[in-house]
């Protein structure tokens, strides 16, 4: 039926929407080269949860344009997939990891889920060095990678400033020498 269906459409546009609808939600908040959640799991993150205490940790693969214009894109997606999974398997299932785009990475961390308030600095410092520490095997070359990361656990100020504030710390790193983590630190009131 399905089948069907797609051969009696007229034009890519509509056989993409088609197949679009008929994807269930999840896939639709997945990212299929890394299996992390894309960017659309943000507007929801933040209309749920503008004021829940989430950390917002921001990750940013150091040189990677020279890495797709040295190597090629496919190890450019090895390089990608390689990262995510080191992201992914350093967090717990209540926080939240995405794909931004590119080689951007935002993880929204549940913080209430965690007592010791270095947790973020923490697990970003054991990603950042397991990412310098790893190799990837391109026709008899190691290519090494590094991240920059930004984090912001303020709680005084909205989800979507976090995210902000985040990213212009990531942006610190990268100004600062690149394979490094600049923190917010949280201000009482």
């Amino acid at each position: 039926m399905i089948l069907e269906t797609i051969i009696g459409l007229t034009s890519t546009c509509c056989i993409i929407q088609y197949i679009m609808g008929h994807k269930t939600k999840e896939e639709n908040l997945k990212d299929e080269l890394t299996g992390m959640y894309n960017r659309k799991i943000m507007k929801i993150i933040k209309n749920q949860d503008e004021n829940n205490p989430k950390d917002v940790i921001a990750f940013d693969i150091d040189h990677f344009k020279n890495i797709n214009d040295t190597y090629g894109h496919h190890i450019g997606d090895i390089v990608l997939q390689s990262v995510s999974k080191i992201i992914q398997n350093n967090f717990s299932k209540n926080d939240v990891c995405v794909r931004f785009g590119g080689e951007e990475f935002f993880t929204f961390v549940d913080s209430k889920s965690h007592e010791d308030e270095n947790y973020s600095y923490k697990k970003a410092e054991i990603i950042r060095k397991e990412i310098e520490n790893m190799r990837v095997l391109e026709d008899g070359n190691l290519i090494s990678v590094t991240i920059s990361i930004g984090i912001s656990n303020n709680k005084n100020i909205s989800l979507s400033q976090r995210i902000e504030s985040s990213d212009k710390l990531l942006y610190k790193s990268k100004t600062n020498g690149r394979n490094q983590t600049n923190m917010e630190i949280e201000y009482v009131n």
